[in-house]
Parts: C-alpha cells; sequence; structure tokens
C-alpha cells in the first residue's frame, strides 16, 4: 500500500507553543518533580541534620548534574543524532553512529520481515566515522541503555507517586498508613486513561507542572533571599569537597535521583 512515510514535525508560531506546553507536562514533569525525594534520598529524614558546607556541597553536585547531563548531553550532544524522522532514543543516537542507508520508513520497523543483508549491501550517503570492529560492542552497549531506559520506566512512577503521597502524609498523619494502597489507586487511574495518548494526557499534566514550577520557583526565591549563601552551590568545587570532606560516595545514590526522567528530553 502507498504511503508518505513518516517525517519529523517541524512546528511553529502557536504551534511550537503548543507543543512546547505539551512537552511540559510530557518530557518535563520528570525531571522536574525529582526533588520530590532527592533530598530525602541523600539525607534521609530520620537521619542526623548535616552540616552547612555539606548542604551546599550536595545542591552543588545537584545543579552541576543537571547541567552537565540534561542541558548539555540532552539539549546540545544528542538531537543531532536524532532519525531522519525526528525520532530519538538510544537506538537513535546508535543509527547516528553507523547511519545506514536509505530505506522505506515502514519495512525497517517491520517484525514480520525475516531476511538477511549483506554488510556491503549497508552502504550510506554518510559513512560513519566508527571502526566497523566497535558495530556489535555498541550495539550491546546500546541494548544495555535500552533496559536501563525500561527500569527507570518501572521504577520512576512507583517512587514520585508513593514519595508524593507521603508527603501528603506528613501534613495530614491519619493517610500515613494508607500511603501504599493510595499510591497504587493513583498508578492504576494513571495507566487507565492511557489510551487517551500524550496528547491528551498532556494538556492535563501541564497545568499541574506550571503550578508546580511556579510554586517551587517561589519557594527557592524566598528561600535565596533569605540564606543567599546557597549561591555558593554554583562553584562545581563544592561538589568535589563534599566527597572529599566525607567520603561517603553513597551520596552520588541520592544525587543521580535529580536526573530520573531526563533520558524523556532525547527519547520522545
Amino acid at each position: 500500500m502507498p504511503h508518505d512515510g513518516r517525517v519529523p514535525v517541524h512546528a511553529e508560531g502557536m504551534a511550537l507553543v503548543a507543543l512546547s506546553y505539551e512537552a511540559l507536562g510530557i518530557i518535563y514533569a520528570d525531571l522536574g518533580t525529582s526533588p520530590l525525594y532527592v533530598l530525602n534520598g541523600i539525607w534521609p529524614a530520620d537521619g542526623p541534620v548535616p552540616p552547612e558546607e555539606d548542604v551546599i556541597g550536595g545542591v552543588s553536585a545537584i545543579i552541576w548534574a543537571i547541567i552537565i547531563l540534561p542541558l548539555i548531553k540532552y539539549v546540545f550532544i544528542c538531537p543531532p543524532f536524532g532519525t531522519a524522522e525526528g525520532e530519538g532514543g538510544t537506538f537513535a543516537l546508535y543509527q547516528g553512529l553507523f547511519p545506514p542507508k536509505h530505506i522505506d520508513a515502514d519495512s525497517d520497523r517491520a517484525l514480520t520481515t525475516y531476511e538477511t543483508t549483506e554488510t556491503s549491501d549497508l552502504k550510506s550517503s554518510r559513512k560513519s566515522t566508527i571502526s566497523p570492529k566497535l558495530r556489535w560492542p555498541l550495539m550491546i552497549w546500546a541494548l544495555f541503555g535500552t533496559s536501563l531506559t525500561l527500569a527507570d520506566g518501572i521504577f520512576t512512577p512507583a517512587v514520585s507517586v508513593t514519595s508524593a503521597v507521603a508527603g501528603i502524609a506528613i501534613a495530614k498523619p491519619s493517610v500515613s498508613g494508607d500511603v501504599i494502597p493510595i499510591s497504587i489507586a493513583f498508578l492504576v487511574a494513571l495507566f487507565l486513561v492511557q489510551f487517551k495518548g500524550t496528547h491528551t494526557l498532556a494538556f492535563i499534566f501541564s497545568p499541574v507542572m506550571i503550578a508546580w514550577f511556579g510554586l517551587i520557583a517561589a519557594t527557592g526565591i524566598v528561600n535565596i533571599v533569605s540564606f543567599p549563601g546557597i549561591l555558593r552551590a554554583f562553584d562545581p568545587s563544592r561538589a568535589v569537597l563534599l566527597f572529599v570532606r566525607t567520603k561517603n560516595y553513597d551520596l552520588l545514590a541520592g544525587i543521580l535521583l535529580a536526573l530520573t526522567g531526563a533520558e524523556a528530553m532525547f527519547a520522545k
């Protein structure tokens, strides 16, 4: 059956504004809600109060982790490796390293087609600069990265929703014993509306994320005015000194929680 194939989306004007609005609810929702559990991952609420310099060092590590991965990697480095159809993801990065010849948009996705292709036939209009010997090791690495993305898709919703409900339990202790059932109810409700598609869900989530980002921005401004010394966290040496001083590299596990969902900036 003839078809036009898939083409990348080019939005301008109000269409670009609408697309950005949707991205706020779908792509940045995951990354933006990380503060719900990242600080508790670094300094548990039932643990001792950390010293001031440790707090500044931890915040510095979070800031620079976000600058290096979501900003530099996913905004400036990864997009050029997307497919010709505007798609992203781990395999798009792999294809950017070993670009195939131009083939039919649907035929290379057909799972029911079984045939072998000689390497000599996969000539591309853009020759790869990577040694062919690295093709299989990088393919295995791409599969490993995809596995991590799938694991993150299972892990993050559970942690995010549970942390949010646990926050409600702090304000209203009467629901503290029902955190798990309430979390499950939220996850089931979200699953049941998935069939509506991301376009519909985006217009539901985006207003919530605007309110959330506005709230944490206002809270941040108030706290910076109260304690301007926290601006020292923009000095990357503070993050390095945190690990030199404490010798506690387990803090990295909590700091990396600030990056959960960052892969959605490229994968979607």
